[in-house]
């Protein structure tokens, strides 16, 4: 129970704005936080749901990795899932006819307070099936 609070109050932001918002959480932040061993931690998430308004989802989904284990990521603010939506965001919203390179969606993510290696977006889009720059322009 108090694991379940803990979750919700720490990943509020998900109920109101989507997977996007996810904060980096790790097991081990949430046992350290409520005093109790990490085992404890994933037994009690361990094939467990949570109804709200918006549908059902397993409570392992609130433990978000930070976007990049590298010390090319800045800040940790920003979970995966929400880089790899700011880069989908951003490729959807780009002109076909000159699509933006890898370098080019660092720059746009920097100027949304996102900073991410080059090489980060590439592993990212490549997991989305998304193709590079060159395989996405139209002509």
């Amino acid at each position: 129970q108090n694991c379940c609070r803990y979750l919700v109050d720490y990943q509020q932001e998900f109920f109101f704005k989507g997977v996007s918002s996810l904060k980096p959480l790790t097991m081990g932040d949430v046992a350290e936080s409520l005093g109790v061993h990490i085992s404890t931690v994933s037994r009690t998430v361990k094939d467990k749901y949570l109804q709200y308004p918006g549908g059902t989802v397993p409570l392992s989904l609130f433990f978000a990795h930070s976007a990049s284990a590298e010390k090319t990521y800045s800040t940790g603010e920003h979970s995966e899932s929400a880089v790899k939506t700011a880069i989908k965001q951003l490729i959807e919203h780009e002109t076909k006819t000159h699509p933006l390179s890898d370098q080019s969606i660092v720059d746009e993510l920097k100027n949304t307070g996102i900073s991410i290696a080059r090489r980060t977006v590439a592993k990212y889009r490549d997991e989305m099936g998304i193709p590079s720059a060159s395989g996405r322009k139209s002509r």
